[in-house]
């Protein structure tokens, strides 16, 4: 099994079709709805790679993002920009991050990913 990801997004349709895809890749995947209990739980859980979905504002992903930074610079935080990414992106960026295990990173995807910061 590979190292668990959590998924945040607003939307819970997309976000049940995006961690199933995920989870067909070999993922455990935990889902969040609720932004504010993800940095809590962040504290506590075994997982290094949090993908924040396009429905979750480029303000509100910079203030998650400083957040979870505060407590962690391991964590790789992949932002989904827009809604035309598509889920397989998403998965070849999680299965590059699962590689890297010295160091997280923030990532965009938008047509393709880009590593913003180490």
């Amino acid at each position: 099994m590979r190292q668990p990801v959590v998924f945040a997004s607003r939307d819970a349709l997309l976000l049940s079709a995006r961690t199933t895809l995920l989870r067909h890749a070999g993922f455990m995947t935990l889902r969040i709805q609720d932004i504010g209990a993800m940095v809590s739980m962040a504290r506590f859980g075994g997982f290094r790679t949090i993908v924040l979905d396009h429905t979750i504002s480029a303000k509100e992903q910079q203030t998650i993002i400083g957040k979870l930074r505060e407590f962690s610079a391991l964590f790789h935080i992949i932002c989904v920009q827009n809604r035309e990414v598509p889920s397989q992106a998403i998965v070849r960026e999680c299965k590059a991050c699962e590689q890297d295990n010295r160091r997280g990173g923030i990532h965009q995807l938008e047509d393709g990913p880009v590593l913003l910061s180490r």
